[in-house]
């Protein structure tokens, strides 16, 4: 099933969505309300959210300043997570986007730079509530692309060494790795309308290096519609691109930056 940004995560939230189901229909029993509300969830039934689900789990904020010629203001999203600020940066992710954010508040974090427009602050909290979505859902950590790379072997000058080679027409190439088995999978995630992750130099590298890609059915974590997500995951490692992709196809994707689809708050005030 696939879930909403507005899905509850909690039987608290459950709860909760159950009552405005009964407050909209008062003639709506309160089981029946339970069962719809654990049926937004993804359950078969509020028994079954009862054997999954916490009994709280709180929202985590990502605030983003901005400042620009004629004006200025803080965006912030919110989307229920099983951490706290202090644990988000107590993982120490620095390859994370979220890695230029501090703890403001127990459960907010706060950009450390200034975003250059509120579309930019926009974009920089959707992306970092993306990529914890993602951790989340598949246990896996990012790294530094440099770090997870393939090489290749080189001369120069009568000297050997060897260099990082990056899959041929990549855009917005990121690095994650499983803590546990260490398994590697490279996130592609090219605009729309490209089709490059599909060249004959891209499929030559894949077979070179012992890769599988495939395009997910989730928007994934730079810029979702605008652009696609293509896994590329590591063969003969523990995790394949099916386990990969049953983790993360069903995560929420009706959000984004645009007036129609921001789901967070904007806040307009001077900054100092």
């Amino acid at each position: 099933m696939f879930l909403t940004f507005e899905s509850p995560r909690s039987i608290s939230a459950l709860k909760k969505l159950a009552s405005q189901l009964r407050a909209d229909n008062v003639s709506m029993a309160q089981h029946e309300a339970l069962n719809r509300a654990a049926n937004a969830a993804g359950f078969s039934n509020y028994k079954h959210a009862q054997r999954h689900l916490p009994d709280v789990m709180r929202l985590l904020t990502i605030r983003v300043r901005w400042r620009s010629d004629a004006s200025s203001g803080v965006e912030s999203l919110s989307y229920p997570f099983p951490w706290s600020a202090d644990d988000v940066v107590a993982m120490k992710l620095r390859a994370a986007r979220i890695a230029a954010s501090w703890a403001s508040a127990p459960q907010s974090l706060t950009h450390s730079a200034i975003a250059d427009s509120q579309y930019s602050a926009r974009v920089w909290a959707t992306q970092c509530v993306r990529e914890l979505m993602f951790m989340e859902a598949t246990g896996l950590r990012p790294v530094f692309i440099s770090h997870v790379l393939p090489r290749r072997r080189i001369k120069f000058m009568g000297e050997t060494g060897y260099e990082r080679v990056a899959p041929p027409g990549e855009d917005h190439l990121s690095g994650w790795r499983c803590p546990q088995s260490k398994s590697v999978v490279l996130l592609d995630e090219p605009y729309i309308d490209s089709n490059r992750y599909q060249s004959a130099e891209r499929l030559n590298w894949l077979s070179d290096y012992g890769y599988t890609q495939a395009k997910s059915g989730w928007g994934g974590t730079y810029l979702p519609p605008e652009t696609v997500m293509v896994m590329l995951v590591k063969d003969g490692g523990s995790l394949t691109i099916n386990d990969l992709e049953s983790k993360i196809r069903g995560l929420p994707d009706n959000f984004g930056v645009a007036d129609t689809q921001w789901k967070g708050k904007s806040e307009s005030f001077a900054l100092a």
